[in-house]
């Protein structure tokens, strides 16, 4: 059997420049384990055999970006720590203003204004000056109340 021009052709379509030369050396160099010049299959199989390191090399390679893709795709975007305090009070201050909405719904009369609110510690503090006061009576509410009921009644 002859092997034209022709079926070298077909036999080593797609195949590089570089695998060629690679294919040549090595068959000069006895890596066929015989004297004889290959035909076309046998040269494209030589020629397949050189490219399967470089062939596997391209696939891991390929399989390392899509993983790095893929990670980068579900990684958090990067915060700044001067923007993530930011949005870390915004959610605290979002969540007491919920959690003060909720107490005055539950419980209306227990929600004090403000100005109220600073009265009465303005008189608690009057009463930490007085004699005979300890400070457990100051911290419960029901004694300093007691005790600015009687203050108020002559």
């Amino acid at each position: 059997m002859e092997f034209n021009e022709a079926t070298y052709i077909v036999a080593l379509e797609g195949v590089s420049i570089w695998c060629l030369r690679q294919t040549v050396k090595a068959i000069l160099q006895g890596g066929l384990g015989h004297k004889w010049f290959p035909g076309p299959v046998e040269f494209r199989m030589k020629c397949d055999e050189i490219m399967q390191p470089v062939k596997m090399a391209l696939t891991q390679e390929a399989r390392e970006a899509r993983q790095r893709d893929e990670r980068a795709r579900e990684a958090p975007p990067y915060v700044s720590p001067d923007e993530h305090r930011r949005v870390m009070n915004l959610i605290a201050a979002t969540r007491r203003e919920r959690e003060s909405r909720k107490a005055a719904e539950r419980a209306p009369e227990l929600v004090i204004s403000d100005e109220e609110r600073d009265d009465r510690l303005r008189r608690i503090l009057a009463l930490k000056d007085r004699p005979g006061i300890t400070q457990e009576e100051i911290a419960t509410r029901g004694v300093v109340e007691r005790r600015l009921n009687q203050e108020e009644t002559p």
